[in-house]
């Protein structure tokens, strides 16, 4: 299969914590330049999918797999692959917002420096960038070196997206970063979505079926570990081709 187009190309992906089977078979090409969200209840997959992207998932001591998943031409999977320059391409924003127990200077400059970068005025520079990306430069400019964990909720998981945004990677993982946040902040979080879109691909797990119809271009259900059905968001939401995704989406499980 051809990588143009694809960030992302799982084929036959099977994973496995100790005996207990978590992915079975999954082949699934995705689309550069968009937002793609993954369905489904809980326990069936997707955010073991998603740790899959850039290895996270190795953090399992059990964890073992088998099939390819192609990233740039080449399997992540091979002894080849550098998995911090891999993490660094593919940035991750977790759950429950995670800002270290530093400034929020420092929590933007960390990756950076630890990439080599040290002059105070590049440094400086990518800070405001990643923070004016998600739209939390004007409400901590002038605090830049008080702690992070001060902020709200909200505050603290634009601040990880920045974090992320600092290293310059190419896709970003979110593992439902919107669950621990209140209305307004999750508002704020999906608008940011759409707004980094047009500079990344995104790819989000998502529990909630609006919050995925109203951010994502493509979508993936999964269900036992298997892949349903994989499309546009708007067709599988309208028009499913399988009976077991019209039985999830119109709230008959999960």
């Amino acid at each position: 299969m051809s990588e143009n187009g694809f960030i992302f190309i799982s084929e036959g992906l099977n994973l496995w914590y100790g005996k207990t089977q978590a992915l079975k078979d999954v082949s699934v090409s995705i689309e550069k330049q968009k937002v793609t969200s993954i369905i489904g209840p809980s326990g069936c997959g997707k955010s073991t999918f998603l740790k899959v992207l850039n290895r996270m998932v190795d953090l399992v001591p059990i964890v073992r797999y088998s099939g390819n998943v192609i990233f740039h031409g080449q399997d992540i999977f091979s002894e080849k692959i550098n998995l911090v320059n891999l993490r660094t391409m593919v940035g991750m924003v977790f759950q429950k917002p995670n800002p270290f127990p530093k400034s929020i200077y420092d929590n933007v400059a960390f990756g950076p420096r630890i990439h080599g970068k040290k002059k105070k005025a590049e440094l400086d520079e990518l800070v405001e960038k990643s923070l004016r990306q998600v739209a939390l430069w004007e409400e901590v400019k002038d605090r830049l070196h008080d702690s992070g964990l001060g902020l709200s909720g909200g505050q603290q998981q634009r601040l990880c997206i920045a974090r992320t945004l600092a290293n310059e990677p190419e896709a970003i993982l979110m593992d439902e970063p919107t669950s621990a946040l209140d209305p307004t902040a999750t508002l704020r979080i999906e608008d940011l979505i759409r707004t980094l879109r047009k500079q990344y691909h995104i790819i989000i797990v998502t529990h909630n079926m609006q919050q995925a119809a109203r951010v994502s271009d493509h979508t993936l259900f999964f269900l036992s570990g298997e892949l349903v059905e994989a499309g546009e968001t708007e067709t599988m939401f309208t028009n499913p081709k399988d009976q077991r995704t019209e039985d999830y989406i119109t709230g008959r499980f999960g």
